[in-house]
């Protein structure tokens, strides 16, 4: 399982990465966390291609706020989980016009994230099939068979091509 986290709060991003590690290890899941202090380095990750299986996100950021990137998420892509973890519940209605998963409030994030992410957990074992995985000590990709057009051997090395 791959995640992102952002928040422009560090203590909020290592609550929340100690919360995934902790789960992870009880289930014996493989996951791989990035955390992000500001928006606008999650959009170039967004960008270059980089993919998550979920995102949590802060929606009162300095830069761009978490619905501006919900929304840009959803435009590159529709498979990922958002989950909002925020001190503001006005947005929460918005929130379902991106398919927001979960909207949890910081001061509860102990209590309703382990939840989440089982959940979560079953809902991606359940897609699981629909993604081709590379896993090396270092790196854990996924893509989506619909996503890749074509392959190319050359010698040993096989370059996928996606949309």
């Amino acid at each position: 399982m791959k995640i992102a986290i952002l928040d422009d709060e560090p203590v909020y991003l290592d609550l929340v990465q100690g919360i995934i590690e902790d789960f992870a290890k009880k289930n014996r899941i493989i996951y791989e966390i990035k955390k992000y202090q500001y928006s606008r380095e999650l959009l170039w990750d967004l960008e270059e291609g980089v993919y998550y299986d979920a995102y949590i996100l802060d929606i009162q950021m300095p830069d761009m706020n978490g619905m501006e990137l919900a929304h840009a998420i959803r435009l590159k892509y529709q498979e990922p989980f958002i989950l909002f973890v925020t001190s503001y519940l006005k947005y929460s209605l918005k929130g379902y016009e991106y398919g927001i998963f979960r909207y949890i409030m910081k001061e509860s994030v102990q209590e309703e994230l382990p939840p989440a992410l089982e959940e979560m957990k079953k809902k991606i074992a359940g897609r699981s099939q629909q993604f081709y995985t590379i896993e090396t000590q270092s790196v854990l990709a996924r893509m989506a068979y619909e996503d890749i057009l074509y392959l190319d051997v050359a010698g040993k090395y096989v370059y996928f091509h996606t949309k």
